[in-house]
């Protein structure tokens, strides 16, 4: 498993470069432990370029652009690598990619209809609140008002 570094990422980094390093670093966690079958026979090149495009294609998912530096670090960890490998590492970036969006779409699909709920029961309230009229107060004699000598 990986850990993630000690020193506050966001100290060092964009947010939008740490929420990418952050969902590259999970790829790595959800691929390469050591309860994955194939994960001790994949060698370090072929777990970054796969790590990196789970992160890349998750992050263009939810609208974050990290191909400056995701393409480049691809390139890099790929190079010398046959085609047959990067192939082979496609579904498992496909997979992993998709498992991950829709885990977090699930968990932001649950976070909106509990925030909904709470706003619908803010407005209940608010309507309750406004609904409960006020209660009359008690009858006192009225003054009485002299108009030319009379009373009114």
């Amino acid at each position: 498993l990986h850990s993630f570094p000690t020193r506050r990422s966001s100290d060092l980094m964009s947010e939008s470069q740490t929420v990418k390093t952050m969902i590259h670093e999970i790829a790595h966690s959800i691929l390469h432990n050591d309860n994955v079958a194939d994960a001790g026979e994949k060698n370090r090149r072929t777990k970054e370029v796969e790590a990196e495009s789970v992160a890349y294609t998750v992050c263009q998912h939810f609208g974050i652009d990290s191909s400056d530096y995701s393409f480049g670090y691809v390139a890099g960890w790929s190079s010398g690598k046959k085609l047959d490998e990067l192939k082979s590492s496609m579904n498992t970036i496909r997979s992993t990619a998709s498992d991950i969006i829709n885990s977090v779409e699930k968990s932001l699909y649950k976070a909106k209809d509990k925030m909904v709920e709470k706003a619908d029961e803010q407005v209940k309230t608010m309507e309750r609140t406004i609904m409960v009229k006020p209660e009359p107060a008690l009858a006192m004699d009225e003054p009485k008002i002299r108009v030319h000598g009379r009373h009114h």
